[in-house]
């Protein structure tokens, strides 16, 4: 096939006013997205799409179907089929001759089309058009001169003006996808009580107007349940800016009323998450044009709640429940960075000065906001807000000097940074950083997935990390920030004195993070060890070498590390050890046991140098992996045993009843 400059080409169709993204040109999972989000960050922004073809040189040209780009697409993937039973006479239009088939381009419109793809168990998205998809509102094509995997191009075979669709088509795209989807109800939706309303005086305008924009979004028909909340969220909020209402009431109220619709779009079902942020992007919208009652004082006619009638889904204040049953229908553990950073959660990442600690966390905030994989393990892209309490000039130079490193420097991404600290144990700070995190949100448009508080120790200035209260205080202000952008906080903190015994402060941080990941520094590596993974697995221990950049553009030099990987991957090799090896591991846990100090093959002896596993790998070069299978084996043939109540203080340990004898 002939050598064609992508670049070149995404730039043409983007010149165009049409926006573009890259998709992967190889199986497995060929014009799938390579962006982390994808269709979502199509754009025509030059600079943004020659980092990407730079990165990806061969990817395909995928351009977004619907409102962005102006047009919906007839996907023919079978023309067979689709000429003899489909009695739809098509106008001529833009045409586009695929691998397979053939994309009719029709204007998008007044009429919504959203996207509709054959099923495997009900067949074709709608009878009337055997052999064909529907690509609009939700949706993308590949554009030519991309390469189809068959090996052909695509290519464009009618260069006309993309023309509306006929009325019959129109019909069958717009409307009958509807009544075809199986109701799917809003998974475990909020239990709310009465509560919320009763506690805060509104005027009978307000209340009534609430009531009203319920029974609006409760009876909205199929199709028109996105639409509807929206309108009502909007009129809402405006009220709420005028005074006839409280923020939390009106939220809840009308998160409570739009979960209890069924949703009609089985392959893209209402959850409460997104249910939640619709509503709060309504409200926020509508709060920008205040509106209060006409010729009325919003002093006047005050009456509580709790004198009106409570709707039925406000009716029961009790707790939900799950049965055996409901258990099922609880979600997965759901991940930021696949299994090290929980997609909602708590994480402490803590070192000794001067081990890196910093570094590693802007090298983990860059990688989910630019949604790139972190060294061999998937993130999901999200926006990022990084609280710089300390040291800003030198968070300013690593943040470049990452983006140099990796070529990104012309590429925006979703990633702020806070150039101060922020006291979370004060309310009113708090809730100015959860106003900041919604502009941010707002002016990206991205949901902020990250919050980094670095440090833990300039957020809480003058108090003391040894105060069981103060630092649960700051695990709530952190758990209301997490709560409120439904992501996951990161906070950086330091080491004890003596590094093995976890971060520097009261237990309770440990008891109440999700995550702690321990950075260490030892002659040219540093180290990353999870150390705590409350819904996971822990990963074996990660090692970097700091690569220096040069950031130099004046006289004086400025220099900052990045955070690498050899070859992209851990220098750890698996291979098997010795029989010396062997015969020194035995020793050591002889020796060990004998001091009253043994080894453990619990993972709670990390905390004090004890766990057998992590001082195999450490000493041998073995992953913690492959010691535990070691360990494992020599347990199950009776040459160690886990031996309790003979070391004072001590809650078990490693014995060795006989060594393994040697062969010849």
């Amino acid at each position: 096939m002939t050598a064609v400059d992508m670049l070149a080409a995404a730039l043409d169709v983007a010149e165009q006013g049409v926006p573009v993204f890259p998709c992967k040109p190889t199986e497995p999972k060929a014009k799938s997205p390579l962006t982390q989000s994808g269709f979502k960050e199509a754009t025509t922004d030059a600079a943004k799409i020659r980092a990407w073809w730079e990165i990806w040189p061969d990817a395909l040209i995928g351009v977004p179907t619907g409102k962005a780009s102006g047009f919906w697409a007839l996907d023919v993937d079978e023309p067979d089929l689709f000429r003899e039973r489909c009695a739809i006479e098509l106008p001529v239009t833009r045409q586009v001759k695929t691998g397979k088939g053939f994309h009719f381009y029709w204007r998008f419109g007044d009429i919504e089309v959203r996207n509709a793809q054959k099923n495997s168990g009900s067949g074709w998205a709608f009878p009337e058009l055997p052999g064909a998809d529907v690509r609009g509102e939700g949706g993308y094509v590949i554009v030519p001169p991309s390469a189809h995997p068959s090996g052909l191009r695509y290519e464009l075979i009618k260069d006309v003006e993309i023309v509306d669709a006929p009325a019959e088509l129109l019909r069958i795209v717009s409307t009958k996808q509807y009544d075809r989807l199986e109701a799917v109800p809003v998974q475990n939706p909020p239990t709310l009580t009465a509560q919320s309303l009763r506690d805060v005086r509104s005027t009978n305008y307000g209340l009534s107007a609430l009531e009203g924009e319920i029974a609006s979004i409760t009876s909205a028909p199929n199709g028109a349940q996105e639409a509807t909340l929206n309108a009502s969220a909007l009129k809402i909020g405006s009220l709420v800016a005028g005074g006839e209402l409280s923020m939390e009431a009106a939220r809840q109220a009308l998160i409570a009323a739009a979960t209890s619709m069924f949703t009609y779009r089985s392959q893209d079902p209402w959850t409460i998450d997104n249910v939640t942020k619709k509503v709060e992007r309504g409200l926020a919208d509508g709060a920008k044009l205040p509106r209060t009652a006409n010729n009325s004082s919003k002093f006047q006619s005050v009456t509580y709640a709790s004198q009106r009638p409570i709707p039925h889904f406000l009716e029961y204040d009790v707790y939900k429940t799950l049965n055996l049953t409901g258990l099922d229908s609880m979600p997965p553990m759901r991940w930021r960075i696949k299994d090290l950073v929980p997609k909602q959660g708590l994480v402490f990442i803590y070192g000794q000065p001067g081990h890196h600690k910093t570094f590693v966390t802007v090298d983990m905030a860059l990688r989910c906001a630019h949604g790139l994989d972190w060294h061999g393990r998937s993130s999901e892209r999200c926006g990022v807000l990084y609280i710089a309490g300390e040291g800003q000039f030198g968070v300013t130079q690593r943040i470049k000097g990452w983006c140099k490193k990796h070529q990104l420097e012309a590429v925006d991404a979703p990633f702020t940074l806070l150039p101060t600290a922020v006291h979370l144990l004060e309310a009113g700070c708090v809730d100015k950083l959860k106003r900041t995190i919604d502009q941010v949100r707002r002016e990206t448009d991205v949901e902020i997935g990250l919050v980094v508080v670095d440090t833990v120790s300039r957020s809480i200035p003058g108090q003391d990390e040894n105060s069981q209260e103060t630092m649960s205080k700051f695990i709530d202000a952190c758990a209301d920030i997490q709560s409120h952008c439904g992501g996951t906080v990161i906070g950086v903190h330091h080491s004890g004195k003596d590094g093995e015994r976890g971060m520097r402060g009261s237990s309770v941080l440990l008891g109440g993070c999700d995550t702690a990941i321990s950075i260490a520094k030892k002659d040219e590596v540093t180290t990353l060890s999870v150390k705590k993974q409350k819904d996971g697995d822990e990963i074996d221990d990660v090692h970097f070498a700091m690569e220096l950049v040069d950031l130099a553009n004046g006289i004086e030099p400025v220099r900052t590390l990045v955070p690498a990987l050899s070859s992209g991957h851990s220098p750890i090799a698996e291979r098997d050890l010795s029989r010396d090896q062997i015969d020194e591991i035995f020793a050591s846990i002889d020796q060990a046991s004998n001091k009253g100090q043994p080894w453990s093959v619990f993972a709670q002896a990390k905390s004090t140098g004890r766990h057998a596993a992590t001082l195999i790998a450490y000493r041998y070069g073995i992953s913690v992996k492959l010691a535990t299978s070691y360990l494992q084996s020599w347990l199950t043939t009776e040459h160690l045993i886990v031996e309790s109540g003979r070391y004072a203080g001590r809650g078990s340990g490693l014995r060795v009843v006989r060594y393994i004898e040697r062969n010849g």
